[in-house]
C-alpha cells in the first residue's frame, strides 16, 4: 500500500485524475494511451502476487487502442475491457487474500 489514508488518498487519486485528464488534453490524447500501457503493464506484473496471469500486459492494450482505431473505434472498447476485466479480477483476488 502506499501508507495514505483517508482524505489524504482522495487528495492524491484527485490530483492524479486532474493530471490525466489536463496531460490526455495537451497531448491531444496521447498521454492517455501512455497511461494505458503503464496500467496494463502494472496489472500484469502484479498479477502473480496473487496467483493470477495474465495473457495481456499494456503492449496488448496499446495494439488495441492504436490499431483497434482502424476497425471503426473497437479497439477503444477491447483495450477497455482489457483493463476493466483484469482490474476486477485483481481486485476480487486481494479481496480474497484479506479475507473479505
Amino acid at each position: 500500500g502506499s501508507g495514505l489514508v483517508g482524505s489524504e488518498m482522495c487528495k492524491e487519486t484527485a490530483s492524479g485524475l486532474v493530471a490525466f485528464i489536463l496531460l490526455s488534453f495537451i497531448t491531444c490524447g496521447i498521454y492517455a494511451y501512455y497511461w494505458y500501457y503503464k496500467l496494463g503493464n502494472r496489472l500484469a506484473a502484479n498479477a502473480t502476487r496473487y496467483n493470477l496471469n495474465f495473457q495481456e500486459n499494456g503492449t496488448t492494450v496499446l495494439m488495441w487502442c492504436i490499431f483497434g482505431a482502424f476497425l471503426c473505434g473497437i479497439g477503444q472498447f477491447i483495450a477497455m475491457h482489457i483493463l476493466i476485466k483484469n482490474s476486477n479480477m485483481i481486485c476480487a483476488a486481494y479481496n480474497r487474500s484479506k479475507g473479505l
